[in-house]
């Protein structure tokens, strides 16, 4: 049983698979309340180990014990995650669109992990790319871990800096 973490934690698919593939699953549902899409759950179903063999995350067993809780945002602001999407012509995917609408509307004590480098600019454009954060800083004050660099608060400073310049 976790202690009851105090900030709510949406995740994209690359989060929860590299989460899972890295075993960094539980230190992350340990600190955070971890919310996920539609969309995004059904992007991550599937991870390859380091030896490309196939493995199943059954998402529904998490759901259903609210260790991962569902949000799903309306139509309305999806297309307008899509619509600024488009006017920075950047493209995104489904889950990361949810996943930015309902950040949007969200309170201030909820964040987005993820490891898209549109998904960072298009929230500098909607005004909540400060709760938008890497896996590397969710996990800060964890064990030593080495993390892809795309799952890394280098990686994401750096897309940051480009999104205000862009934006």
């Amino acid at each position: 049983m976790r202690n009851a973490p105090l900030k709510l934690l949406l995740c994209d698919s690359v989060i929860v698979i590299e989460s899972f593939r890295l075993n960094l699953w539980k230190s992350l549902v340990n600190r955070f309340v971890v919310h996920i899409t539609p969309a995004i759950m059904d992007e991550s179903q599937f991870f390859a180990d380091a030896d490309l063999k196939k493995h199943y995350l059954d998402l529904r067993e998490l759901i259903r014990n609210k260790i991962i809780l569902i949000e799903t945002p309306n139509i309305d602001e999806v297309q307008a995650v899509f619509r600024k999407a488009h006017e920075l012509k950047l493209e995104i995917h489904l889950g990361e669109a949810q996943s930015l609408a309902v950040l949007g509307r969200s309170s201030i004590n909820q964040f987005f992990c993820t490891a898209d480098r549109g998904a960072v600019i298009i929230s500098h454009a909607l005004n909540i790319m400060d709760r938008v954060l890497s896996l590397e800083k969710c996990l800060t004050g964890q064990r030593a871990v080495n993390l892809p660099d795309f799952l890394s608060e280098k990686f994401m400073h750096r897309w940051k800096a480009e999104a205000i310049q862009k934006v």
